[in-house]
């Protein structure tokens, strides 16, 4: 369980650091 609920926060994390490069990327 605790396995489980820290992969879902990191895949969060990871996907927040996508939208971040993304927005990051369309600043640019």
């Amino acid at each position: 369980n605790e396995l489980l609920f820290a992969e879902i926060e990191y895949m969060q994390k990871r996907e927040m650091d996508l939208q971040n490069d993304n927005m990051y990327l369309r600043n640019k």
